[in-house]
C-alpha cells in the first residue's frame, strides 16, 4: 500500500463511498483501491476543473488585493488613486496598429497586467517628465506592443521603448517601432501646435 493509494481511498470515501455505505465490514484492500481508482478516474475532470476555478478566484482576489494596495500608495504619493494626463494625439491608426493612448494610472495597470511589464509604473514620467504610453495591437497579425514616447529637449519626440508581452522580442517588432515612430512624429507635431496655440493665448 502507497501513501498514495490510501490518500486516494480516503478522499473516495469522504466524496461519496461513506454517503454509500462503504466500506462494508468484508471489504478488502484490493476492493477499496479498485472502487477509489474507479472514482478517481470518473470525477476528475469535475475534480481539476473545481480546482482550477479555485485558483482563477485566488489569484483574482491577490490581483484585486494589490490593486488596492497600489491605489492606496498612488493616493499617498500623488492625491488621487487615479492621476490622469493629456495625450495630445487621439486613438490613431498607423501601418495596421491601433495606437490606444493610456491617459491614467489604471490604464497603465490594465495594461503592465495584460502584457506581463511594469508599465504600472510609468506614473511619474508620465506626469512629471511628459512620457507617453500606447497599447499598439495590429489585429490582423496578432501583434501587440507596449509603446512610451518621450519629448527631449533637442530631438523633439523620439520613441523610448517598444514592448513586447514579457519584455521580449518577436518577429513583429521591426514593424511595430516603424509606426511607433511614426506616431512619435504625430506628436512632435501636435506638441510644437499647442506650443503655437498656447503662445496666442
Amino acid at each position: 500500500m502507497k501513501g498514495a493509494d490510501l490518500v486516494r481511498v480516503a478522499e473516495w470515501l469522504e466524496d461519496e463511498g461513506l454517503s454509500q455505505g462503504l466500506p462494508k465490514k468484508n471489504a478488502t484492500w484490493a476492493s477499496l483501491d479498485r472502487a477509489a481508482q474507479e472514482w478517481d478516474r470518473r470525477t476528475l475532470p469535475e475534480r481539476n476543473r473545481i480546482l482550477w476555478e479555485q485558483r482563477l478566484e485566488e489569484e483574482r482576489e491577490e490581483r484585486e488585493r494589490e490593486r488596492r494596495e497600489r491605489a492606496k500608495k498612488i493616493k499617498e504619493e500623488w492625491g488621487t488613486p487615479n492621476p490622469s494626463w493629456k495625450s495630445l494625439i487621439p486613438k490613431t491608426e498607423v501601418d495596421g496598429f491601433v495606437f490606444t493612448p493610456l491617459e491614467d494610472a489604471l490604464a497603465l495597470d490594465r495594461e503592465g497586467e495584460e502584457m506581463a511589464h511594469c508599465a504600472g509604473e510609468w506614473i511619474e514620467d508620465c506626469l512629471v517628465y511628459g512620457y507617453r504610453l500606447f497599447s499598439a495591437i495590429n489585429k490582423e497579425e496578432n501583434l501587440r506592443y507596449t509603446v512610451s514616447i518621450r519629448p527631449c529637449v533637442f530631438h523633439g519626440v523620439e520613441v523610448d521603448q517598444v514592448k513586447a508581452r514579457c519584455n521580449l522580442i518577436d518577429d513583429g517588432i521591426d514593424k511595430a517601432i516603424e509606426a511607433a515612430e511614426k506616431i512619435a512624429a504625430m506628436y512632435e507635431k501636435a506638441m510644437a501646435k499647442s506650443e503655437r496655440k498656447s503662445k496666442k493665448e
